[in-house]
């Protein structure tokens, strides 16, 4: 929930700092809110959680085989999703690297950043290490790479449309 009113607010941020002609403070934004998604998501995944057993699955989409058992499965899925859609959303932004790589350094940044989250939880016993959550978390930063391209594509036309009535 805290990702989707993060974008929300990320988009309106975007759309008035585009029209004000302030491209630069949105960007010192974006690296901003990117450094507080990094944080949120560490403060989540590992130093919130209690301490446990070394629980490994390495078996691929387990977890859905588990949320026909038991309902609340699904909510962690989604969660795992949510809570990496802000670093899709605010790492294009804030990364002023080559365009064309760039996407699939933000995609290889969210899967390496996953990985690392779910060594950290293995070696620290912080909940369960699952393959599952790797694959939710790319799936969320894919999704926040989609909102950027959106984004993107709707600020060129702003561009655009505003070039064309002077």
């Amino acid at each position: 929930m805290l990702a989707c009113i993060l974008a929300f607010w990320t988009s309106a941020a975007f759309f008035i700092c585009i029209r004000c002609g302030r491209k630069t403070l949105f960007f010192r934004i974006s690296q901003i809110l990117s450094v507080i998604s990094t944080a949120v998501i560490i403060n989540v995944t590992i130093i919130a959680r209690g301490g446990g057993a070394r629980n490994v699955i390495l078996i691929p989409f387990y977890s859905f085989y588990l949320a026909q058992r038991q309902k609340e499965y699904y909510r962690t899925m989604f969660m795992n999703v949510a809570l990496f859609v802000p670093l899709g959303l605010f790492f294009p932004y804030a990364d002023g690297g080559r365009k064309r790589s760039r996407l699939l350094r933000i995609l290889l940044t969210g899967v390496m950043f996953s990985f690392l989250i779910e060594i950290l939880q293995f070696a620290l016993m912080r909940g369960e290490t699952e393959v599952d959550d790797v694959i939710m978390n790319t799936l969320g930063t894919l999704l926040g790479e989609s909102s950027y391209l959106v984004f993107s594509l709707m600020e060129r036309k702003t561009r655009k449309g505003y070039g064309n009535q002077t």
